[in-house]
């Protein structure tokens, strides 16, 4: 991302350390004083592998720096969302509730392999989104989207804010008008076949559709592109 928004900043929570200070971070794991690790806050992943306490520390961490007007340049869900409500409200698989955190730059939702995420859960990141007041950037990786209908209100909010809803999948983005997916960037669908693409079965016929067009599009601008098995 080429331009961050004013008031960015990447200091740890406690503000910058002089040099003199001693750095007493300790691991998270660290069980005889139960510290743990700050967070960097140019990218915070929340991995499904975390322990329950160890993802409540990340949290915490996040809000304070939301609390303070700081900005977080990246958050990933690596995994570890179990549900969305329409409403926006995030359970991850540990139980624990996600908060809006709303100094957010970019958000990552990177699912299982293959997981369909319906309309209603879909609905509910974009209303995240709209909620929060730095989001540039939505992105979504590892799964199967749907489209919504253009009436749909929230997308009144991501359009007026001016957020870019990615899929990575597919190498396309959600125009927040119609509701639906679409391509226009050369460079990101030369990014995504470097990478491999990926065909599920289970996936919603028009998901594969938009693969085929992608791979075509590809195909015809001589970009080289792999299936992933």
């Amino acid at each position: 991302m080429d331009r961050l928004p004013s008031g960015m900043e990447t200091l740890s929570l406690e503000g910058k350390q002089s040099e003199e200070q001693p750095d007493d971070r300790v691991n998270p794991s660290n069980q005889e004083t139960g510290s743990v690790e700050p967070v960097d806050l140019n990218c915070v992943m929340i991995e499904a592998t975390d322990s329950k306490e160890k993802q409540q520390s990340i949290i915490d961490q996040l809000e304070e720096a939301a609390d303070k007007g700081v900005s977080i340049r990246d958050l990933i869900l690596n995994k570890s969302f179990r549900t969305i409500h329409e409403s926006g409200r995030i359970t991850l698989q540990s139980g624990l509730q996600l908060p809006l955190i709303s100094t957010l730059v970019e958000f990552s939702v990177w699912t299982e392999m293959g997981r369909v995420i319906t309309e209603t859960e879909l609905t509910g990141f974009l209303r995240y989104g709209s909620e929060t007041t730095r989001l540039q950037t939505l992105l979504f990786q590892y799964c199967d989207l749907p489209s919504l209908s253009a009436s749909t209100e929230v997308l009144g909010g991501i359009r007026k804010k001016g957020v870019e809803v990615t899929w990575v999948d597919t190498a396309h983005c959600l125009d927040a008008s119609s509701g639906s997916w679409e391509m226009d960037n050369i460079d990101r669908v030369r990014d995504y076949c470097k990478a491999g693409v990926a065909m599920y079965k289970h996936w919603r016929k028009e998901t594969q559709e938009l693969q085929i067009k992608m791979l075509q599009f590809a195909s015809e601008n001589e970009v080289g592109a792999s299936l992933l098995s």
